[in-house]
């Protein structure tokens, strides 16, 4: 059960998410709501990485032989234990591709239709960090099932 949640995709999204919600409030804070100002969310962001840390101790501790790394440069969901695992990763990594290549160029469309707003480019960027996770999940989900 811990193991399957350290390897949702959608922590990143989540992160990525609060991450780009406080970058949009500090430059434009007159978008958002009162109730989402910078200390509110940066006490979630600490909550949520507390908790993060918190279930990766807990999950090391039962598996010392499968270790997660608190911080590594490749992603956690990635599994490549066996040949059928990296055959997964490879699908779902060029389902990835085959969504950048499609929403690279929109998103530069996007950008350039909206250059008057400057919280645009954020915008994109980061719904351009969830769709990926949400296709790889997708691709992983369906190849699993």
């Amino acid at each position: 059960m811990i193991e399957k949640l350290l390897r949702f995709p959608f922590f990143q999204s989540i992160l990525l998410t609060f991450v780009g919600i406080i970058l949009l409030n500090k430059f434009h804070p007159y978008l958002l709501p009162e109730l989402l100002t910078n200390v509110y969310l940066k006490l979630v962001l600490i909550g949520v990485l507390i908790f993060w840390f918190i279930i990766v101790f807990v999950y090391n501790r039962q598996n010392p032989k499968n270790k997660f790394k608190f911080f590594t440069f490749l992603p956690v969901e990635l599994r490549e234990e066996d040949e059928g695992l990296r055959w997964m990763t490879f699908k779902a990594c060029r389902s990835v591709y085959i969504y950048y290549s499609f929403a690279i160029p929109v998103g530069i469309g996007l950008v350039t239709y909206f250059n008057g707003y400057s919280f645009a480019p954020l915008i994109i960027f980061i719904l351009l960090g969830i769709g990926q996770y949400i296709i790889y999940w997708l691709e992983i989900k369906k190849l699993y099932d």
